[in-house]
């Protein structure tokens, strides 16, 4: 009787990423586990925001390159997408702007995954600036 003492516990979801490099785990609000480069995009907005910082901040915007031409180029961007789009399912007051010329690709790839689109901004500077992702979290409002 007691095997299944758990089964109304949420099942956790967990999204693998396939390298050959070091990899992290980045545990989300709700459980979910991101496994992750340190140093990728998905990776460095994650830690940011589980350490609760509400203030600004900028990241290279690494890992994602629109017009890669191979496979594995293709196959990290799309892990990119959907870690970002899932950091962004986990906070969904956190906003993004992004900046350079991988942004209107990735925007696009973020809308597509679910994140709505006044959350996933194009910097004014366009397609030659440095490319960037910047992420904000206002506190939210208390209920």
């Amino acid at each position: 009787a007691g095997a299944h003492a758990d089964a109304d516990a949420p099942a956790r979801q967990v999204m693998i990423t396939e390298v050959s490099e070091p990899i992290a785990e980045v545990v989300l609000p709700g459980g979910d586990v991101l496994v992750l480069r340190p140093g990728t995009v998905g990776f460095d907005l994650a830690r940011h925001l589980n350490a609760g910082r509400d203030a600004p901040a900028t990241f290279p915007l690494s890992g994602y390159a629109p017009d890669a031409a191979d496979a594995a180029g293709a196959a990290e961007n799309e892990r990119t997408a959907l870690a970002v789009a899932a950091v962004m399912e986990a906070y969904p007051h956190a906003a993004l702007q992004l900046r350079g010329a991988p942004a209107p690709s990735l925007r696009a790839r973020l809308l597509a995954a679910g994140v709505a689109a006044e959350r996933v901004t194009l910097a004014e500077d366009g397609a030659g600036a440095q490319a960037t992702i910047t992420v904000s979290n206002p506190p939210s409002e208390p209920s």
